[in-house]
């Protein structure tokens, strides 16, 4: 007797399934061990199912679901895993699995599991979201979720939490009011932009979010912050562009992102030169990288987007090690 073949949209099976997930982690939270190896596991195959979608592989869950790719649509907006999102929700779930699993031997927060498996849910709809605007909203919404991990419950160490819940949310404000200003003053929707993902991206003068994060959280929070958070929301941001071609063809945005890219290199670089504290170094040496990136991505092509990828993935995962 054969199973029946599934056929869910995909958005709503894997928010369910990582929701699902963060109540079991939930449920285990006590004991850590447990609790760590059933958030691992489950994103880590939720990742190799998304993972099995992006070639011409056989469909995912052998055959019983086949759905990756149908749309959800809710009064009338929609979401929908197309082939780009689905490499980028591969590599979230895949790298917030291995930060899982890696953050076994130490203590990370009471919070850690399952506050962090509900925010890659709420990433995933931010990637799955085909109107910007809901890209962004469910983006804040992983943000609310994700000071939850950042403060967890360590007391007297919640400065990084705090100012990351704060600087998330003024960073909505010019990106929802971007609509009223791309198609008839493209200068000022592209310091709206700037502005916005700066904040978003702990770049110069937020940088000293990034640090807060690198020098005053549990040991791998920062690895899985810069795995998951930190990717979704430059997706978002191409994503954002895709929505408003005049950004793109008027260049002051990129050039906007190269000056920004080469001050952050500038600092950072400085900064890191005479810091002895290991958090703090991280911290700075990941500016500089994220500033490389921006530079790279500044150059307004599909060359200069690639190495910025590149350097914002490889410096994540580098921070597995």
């Amino acid at each position: 007797m054969s199973l029946p073949v599934v056929k869910w949209p995909g958005p709503v099976v894997l928010s369910v399934a990582m929701l699902m997930l963060a109540v079991v982690a939930y449920l285990l939270h006590r004991w850590r061990v447990f609790a760590g190896l059933a958030s691992a596991l489950g994103c880590l195959f939720l990742g190799q199912v998304v993972l099995g979608t992006v070639g011409d592989q056989a469909p995912p869950l052998w055959g019983y679901w086949e759905g990756l790719d149908r749309p959800l649509v809710l009064l009338g907006r929609e979401w929908v895993f197309t082939y780009p999102d689905r490499v980028v929700a591969a590599f979230v779930l895949i790298a917030a699995g291995f930060a899982f699993l890696l953050s076994l031997p130490a203590e990370q927060g009471w919070g850690f599991y399952h506050f962090g498996v509900s925010t890659v849910a709420f990433l995933l709809l931010a990637i799955a979201a085909r109107q910007s605007l809901y890209a962004l909203l469910f983006l804040w919404l992983a943000a609310n979720m994700a000071v939850m991990v950042l403060a967890g419950g360590r007391r007297g160490e919640t400065s990084g939490a705090l100012r990351f819940l704060v600087l998330t949310s003024v960073a909505m404000m010019p990106l929802l009011v971007l609509p009223h200003f791309a198609a008839e003053v493209p200068g000022t929707a592209a310091w709206l932009v700037l502005i916005g993902f700066s904040i978003l991206m702990m770049l110069i003068p937020f940088h000293g979010q990034l640090i807060a994060i690198a020098a005053r959280t549990a040991p791998m929070v920062p690895t899985w912050m810069f795995l998951t958070f930190s990717p979704t929301a430059f997706y978002v941001l191409l994503k954002l562009l895709d929505a408003y071609p005049e950004l793109v063809a008027d260049h002051f945005l990129f050039d906007l992102c190269r000056w920004t890219g080469r001050v952050a290199v500038v600092v950072g670089g400085m900064a890191a030169v005479g810091q002895r504290r290991w958090g703090y170094l991280v911290g700075y040496a990941t500016l500089v990288n994220w500033g490389a990136g921006l530079v790279a991505f500044g150059q307004g092509t599909e060359a200069g987007v690639s190495v910025a990828l590149q350097m914002w993935g490889w410096r994540a995962l580098s921070l597995l090690l």
